[in-house]
């Protein structure tokens, strides 16, 4: 017998899986709206650090060959992977130096649980580690909407190159961090010590990024204006969603997005023919394909159940199933003044 588990607890069973490929539809709506920002790209830090990461690795092989450097995506990911567990070790040591410590959004926080026993054990953990280095392609499309990394120039094998903004980030940061001890981590793969974390570990954590003043006043830059390296209707549908989102957070005092999307269907779906903002019309959309997915998928669930009933079956045979056994909700009927069953029935009928 098949599992029974689809849409019977989306974090809890089926951990976020897209089984229907469906989820691109409304996450392309998302995208749209707020910069690339994703649901898994969520901590800010992440787009002003990369930037300098990324330069810091090719200014530093330029170094070491006279001038010369090829693209090693092998190092490329050793470093990201690096990189990561420092992120992640100083985000949660911060409350160290008066942070909260919250690791909420932080990459890689399950993979490197080993690595933060042995540095709360033994003052001290290697830096080499075989998982993560995520990070660049989680943050990379939210990087190019904010102008913080940019497409390739015709030369480089790379998917992105570094703009103006992108390098203002890398001055800022390597202003402060100097002759950084976590650098050589993340680099050149050395151990990496609990002190060196409580010195240096605010400039890394994600909650501190106004530990360097500069790196903080060019993230707010990017968020408030657009560069010319960027899309400016892009860049304008991602201000209207900030206006509209703060005068709904002023209104209602709710500051959770889903309230504000739910409230934009509500609003809409009210209307009764109104002019709508298309801002407030674009979250209406992302919410009626969320929820035309998530009803795809009770269906599978329903379907799979029944299907489990059978020795073997088509889909006739499930669905003639579903009609000799159907009984009339009350929801149902107050909607749509359904007594009957009502799959043989078109969508115009029910409306």
């Amino acid at each position: 017998m098949p599992e029974i588990f689809w849409n019977s607890g989306e974090g809890e069973k089926i951990q976020g899986l897209d089984v229907l490929g469906y989820r691109s539809v409304d996450q392309g709506l998302e995208r749209a709206w707020v910069a690339g920002i994703t649901t898994i790209s969520i901590r800010a830090r992440y787009m002003t650090m990369l930037p300098w990461l990324v330069f810091e690795l090719y200014k530093r092989k330029l170094e070491r060959g006279g001038g010369r450097a090829l693209f090693d995506e092998t190092e490329l990911t050793a470093t990201l992977r690096r990189f990561e567990l420092v992120v992640f070790l100083s985000t949660r040591q911060g409350a160290e130096w008066g942070e909260t410590g919250n690791t909420y959004g932080v990459l890689g926080k399950d993979l490197f649980s080993e690595a933060a026993q042995r540095l709360d054990a033994d003052g001290a953990t290697e830096s080499a580690v075989d998982r993560g280095g995520a990070s660049l392609g989680t943050y990379l499309m939210p990087c190019r909407s904010l102008g913080l990394l940019a497409p390739p120039g015709p030369q480089l094998p790379l998917s992105f190159s570094i703009p103006a903004r992108g390098l203002a980030l890398h001055g800022a940061r390597s202003q402060q961090l100097g002759a950084s001890r976590l650098c050589d981590v993340i680099f050149d793969g050395a151990r990496l010590a609990l002190a060196d974390i409580e010195r240096e570990g605010r400039w890394f954590s994600l909650n501190g990024v106004d530990s360097i003043p500069e790196e903080a006043n060019l993230l707010r830059r990017a968020l408030l204006e657009p560069s010319a390296d960027v899309s400016q209707e892009g860049f304008a549908r991602f201000q209207d969603t900030i206006a509209w989102a703060l005068s709904n957070t002023a209104v209602s005092g709710e500051a959770r997005s889903s309230d504000l999307i739910q409230s934009a269907y509500a609003e809409t779906v009210g209307a009764q023919g109104k002019d709508v903002a298309p801002v407030q019309l674009a979250w209406f959309e992302y919410e009626l394909r969320r929820r035309i997915h998530f009803s795809l998928e009770l269906l599978l669930e329903a379907f799979t159940r029944s299907l489990s009933t059978f020795e073997s079956a088509t889909i006739e045979d499930v669905v003639d199933s579903w009609a000799n056994d159907f009984a009339s909700a009350p929801l149902l009927e107050n909607c749509f003044q359904v007594s009957s069953e009502p799959l043989g029935r078109t969508v115009s009928d029910l409306t």
